[in-house]
């Protein structure tokens, strides 16, 4: 999935937050501001890059309709044009086998 996304221009895809609020991926762009989407699989850990929190939203959301193409992405970074900076994949730790955040991969 990461080669197919990286530097592609997403679609406004329709987010589900755990609280069952409902936005798009648009809605968070908006401000002008890079995108951290984290994608939510109910696992502990998240992405969280050095990134400067001036611009930069973060949000956790489950992507419906999307679970195929997200299949291995623990996060996106969207720059505010919507194209994908980089994906984080997902990878099993070596305790316990629960899927954890990786580095970055471009």
């Amino acid at each position: 999935m990461r080669a197919r996304t990286t530097g592609r221009r997403l679609p406004d895809w329709p987010l589900q937050h755990a609280d069952g609020a409902a936005s798009s991926l648009y809605a968070h762009l908006a401000s002008g501001r890079w995108l951290v989407l984290q994608v939510d699989r109910g696992v502990h850990g998240r992405y969280q890059p050095a990134l400067d929190g001036a611009w930069v939203n973060a949000v956790t959301a489950l992507v419906p309709g999307r679970e195929a193409e997200l299949d291995g992405v623990a996060a996106l970074v969207v720059r505010p044009d919507g194209h994908v900076d980089h994906a984080v994949a997902l990878h099993s730790s070596v305790t316990g086998g629960n899927p954890c955040p990786a580095q970055a991969v471009t």
